[in-house]
């Protein structure tokens, strides 16, 4: 039974001393084995889209842009095309108006544009 006590103090120590480290200056830091940082940009657009972020227009291709509801082969075409005109558009525009950026594609409205932006980012 000694050694199971034993054995487990040993396992709780371990834990306790991988959680909270000390940094070379000897200030104690807590520190976690992984690394999410949010703000890394994903380049896959099914994670984007899965994770709720934006797609990137300029690095969107005809598929990533077709995962986004409400966007046909044609559109995406079209979009692809365009892409540049959108982009310097969107930069000149406030970031709350970039979607009447996505106005310059033909078939493309104001209600059209304001449902692609939650999902499209013009200005990237």
């Amino acid at each position: 039974m000694r050694r199971y006590y034993l054995a487990l103090s040993y396992v709780l120590i371990g834990v306790v001393a991988l959680t909270v480290m000390v940094d070379y200056s000897g200030k104690p830091t807590s520190r976690r084995f992984y690394s999410f940082q949010p703000s890394q940009a994903r380049t896959d657009p099914e994670s984007c889209l899965a994770v709720g972020e934006k797609l990137a227009l300029t690095s969107s291709g005809n598929y990533g842009l077709q995962l986004v509801p409400g966007i046909s082969d044609a559109f995406s075409e079209r979009i692809i095309e365009s892409r540049h005109q959108i982009r310097k558009e969107a930069l000149q525009l406030e970031p709350h108006s970039r979607h009447h950026a996505l106005e310059v594609v033909h078939g493309i409205g104001p209600k059209k544009s304001l449902q692609l932006f939650e999902s499209i980012d013009p200005a990237r």
